[in-house]
């Protein structure tokens, strides 16, 4: 909005919640819990009386989604209450779930906050938290918090709950227009392969998957459109289940007069 200082709004993180902990396919899931009333007091009459409208909403909203493997399942939960956490007892029907959890809440101290840069100097009044919780078998109880929206992520018994370790050493080479990386495998478990991201900006953010490759590919050529622009390139490790690792370091590749010169810098973040 043209703002000096922008601060990511609400409906980013819950964007954000949505894009990063809802994959796969959606899955039959059945709620049941308190509801609040819409509209005149009941009964009432909508439409002149064409047909009569029950606008109960209930206070938790929920959807599942399984991946392909049947490895990781997903829920997305809504609490509308605007004051009051409500705990809800949880059945995965035909799932057994490893020993914890991964719980990922979008919250805030209450329901009209903001994160304006007059109202939240930080810019992180609403935000996306994330824990680790103990499961005990498929049938248990969680309580979510007033306001919020809450992915929870289990993986299946006998699933490694840590996901994969970064790969190391990437480094790039330019011949013929065409930039050649490579770099190591990590140092933990072999993963399932690699994914290649580019970016315009030195720090990210990587918004552009350029491949996806196997475990046994440990480089890949790629032949950026534009001269005159700084090319970031990172890696990222994924296991069996889609979780990927940090960000491997960084390289920057500065073009000038279409003539490359290369920059290699530590990552030093995830």
């Amino acid at each position: 909005m043209g703002r000096a200082n922008p601060h990511p709004r609400p409906s980013f993180y819950m964007i954000k919640l949505y894009r990063d902990h809802l994959e796969g396919d959606l899955i039959p899931l059945e709620v049941k819990a308190p509801a609040y009333h819409i509209g005149p007091p009941r009964p009432f009459v909508a439409l002149g009386g064409v047909d009569r409208t029950d606008l109960d909403v209930s206070y938790l909203q929920a959807v599942a989604a399984r991946d392909s493997t049947g490895n990781t399942l997903r829920l997305l939960v809504q609490n509308l209450h605007p004051e009051k956490p409500l705990t809800a007892h949880v059945e995965l029907e035909g799932f057994d779930p490893g020993p914890t959890m991964e719980a990922f809440v979008l919250e805030s101290e209450n329901s009209w906050s903001t994160n304006e840069p007059e109202a939240c100097p930080k810019g992180e009044c609403v935000t996306i938290h994330s824990r680790r919780s103990p499961v005990s078998g498929n049938d248990f109880s969680h309580t979510f918090p007033p306001h919020s929206a809450t992915a929870l992520v289990f993986y299946r018994k006998g699933v490694r709950l840590q996901g994969p370790d970064p790969p190391q050493d990437l480094s790039a080479e330019v011949s013929e227009a065409k930039v050649l990386l490579s770099w190591k495998p990590p140092n933990g478990p072999a993963p399932e392969g690699y994914h290649l991201y580019r970016s315009r900006f030195d720090f990210g953010p990587f918004r552009n998957r350029i491949s996806s490759l196997p475990a046994n590919r440990l480089s890949a050529v790629d032949e950026p459109a534009d001269c005159g622009i700084r090319y970031t390139y990172a890696v990222r490790s994924f296991d069996e289940v889609g979780r990927e690792s940090p960000f491997s370091n960084r390289v920057t590749l500065m073009f000038k007069d279409c003539v490359p010169r290369i920059r290699r810098e530590a990552a030093l973040w995830q």
